[in-house]
């Protein structure tokens, strides 16, 4: 091999892992971040590829010491540089709690200002809680953040086992000036 073939397929080398760590930077640094806090561990996150970007989806973890506890998040929600355990969220996007996964489906009408409406349907497999969260004042405990969903782990698995089911699920509607949203919700439960 010439050494100027060697200087190539080193600079094509360096350069695809350059690419790739560039490629998954944000996944890297919400990885380690969350590794950063001493109350969780196997943290996994997760996310897929759009048009040559990579897109987070999740992100999951289970409480330090207590391997039998699984918390899903949904990881595009995350400030990186300023997110600590006791950061409260406006909407934490939760996807599982224990063996608990959630799902809503509905419509949401925007209201337009000439008295006409449109409408679209939905799915979601996470809920939204947090400070303005749409599902906070359906939890008694107050989930603004991650350290609120470790402290509060066991109380939030035991009022989730009352929680509407997909046999018999939950209902709301919340409205303001431009939307309505008429939803229903539910737990499945995971082995």
């Amino acid at each position: 091999m010439s050494n100027r073939f060697l200087t190539i397929l080193v600079f094509v080398t360096l350069l695809t892992i350059v690419s790739c760590q560039g490629y998954y930077h944000e996944r890297n640094t919400l990885q380690t971040k969350f590794e950063s806090f001493h109350e969780i561990e196997n943290v996994s996150v997760t996310g897929f590829d759009h048009e040559g970007y990579f897109i987070l989806e999740t992100v999951s973890f289970s409480i330090a010491s207590r391997p039998d506890t699984t918390v899903t998040l949904w990881a595009n929600t995350y400030k990186l540089k300023s997110l600590s355990i006791d950061t409260r969220f406006d909407v934490l996007s939760i996807i599982q709690i224990g063996q608990y996964q959630f799902r809503q489906k509905g419509t949401l009408t925007r209201l337009n200002q000439d008295g006409t409406s449109t409408s679209d349907r939905f799915t979601s497999n996470a809920i939204a809680l947090g400070i303005k969260g749409d599902y906070r004042d359906l939890i008694t405990v107050r989930i603004e953040s991650i350290q609120d969903l470790i402290n509060n782990y066991d109380l939030l698995l035991a009022e989730l086992a009352n929680w509407p089911t997909e046999s018999n699920p939950g209902s709301m509607i919340s409205e303001d000036a431009k939307y309505r949203t008429a939803t229903t919700y539910y737990t499945i439960t995971s082995d």
